[in-house]
């Protein structure tokens, strides 16, 4: 083994030795062989004398206002998209607005189908087991 690659690395020697000036270029293209001129130094450029950017302005100091604000109203397509919390509200299948007929609603301790109707009536939600 030891030998082998004493004879591969005798060959590879050889073979880099014996490079011809021909072959020079494409050396130095590859490994940068070649002496570059040295870059001409940038100069620096001078110190602004003056602030470039104005400053932020700085936010004042307002007044509350005296009567409160107005519910934010929500349109219909965002009602739809917003999520409802089980751990927050435990009632939370009586106000989905996106429920339908026939809809089956897993809870924690039952299994209920919403029949249709108004949404929030505790009478349009049945047992899963009655409705065979």
């Amino acid at each position: 083994m030891y030998r082998t690659a004493m004879t591969l690395g005798l060959a590879v020697a050889v073979g880099l030795g014996g490079v011809s000036s021909a072959n020079a270029g494409l050396l130095d293209f590859l490994f940068g062989w070649a002496k570059r001129p040295p870059a001409a130094p940038v100069a620096a450029a001078p110190h602004p004398d003056l602030t470039l950017s104005p400053a932020k302005p700085r936010r004042t100091a307002r007044a509350k206002p005296k009567t409160p604000r107005a519910p934010v109203q929500i349109s219909p397509k965002d009602m739809l998209a917003r999520t409802i919390d089980p751990a927050k509200n435990p009632n939370w299948y009586l106000e989905d607005p996106t429920l339908r007929r026939g809809d089956i609603l897993v809870l924690s301790d039952r299994v209920l189908v919403f029949k249709g109707g108004p949404i929030g009536v505790a009478q349009n939600y049945a047992a899963l087991s009655n409705t065979f």
